[in-house]
């Protein structure tokens, strides 16, 4: 498991940290960080965050080619 600090009333989920984080509607691509840890919007479906991709260290997740 990950050890994701992300207790907030405001959200529940991965999915409710990056809207909040955001401030508005995610997009595929949008980017967030959480501790040690950068969060990648990957797919989206009306309002809700499909799948995201995580990634330790606050390095830039690579744009797959």
């Amino acid at each position: 498991g990950l050890d994701l600090l992300l207790s907030s009333e405001d959200y529940n989920s991965i999915g409710g940290f990056v809207f909040s984080e955001l401030g508005r509607l995610p997009q595929p691509g949008d980017s967030v960080s959480a501790g040690n840890f950068s969060i990648r919007v990957e797919a989206v479906q009306e309002n809700r965050i499909e799948s995201v991709l995580v990634h330790e260290d606050y390095l830039p997740i690579p744009d797959e080619e």
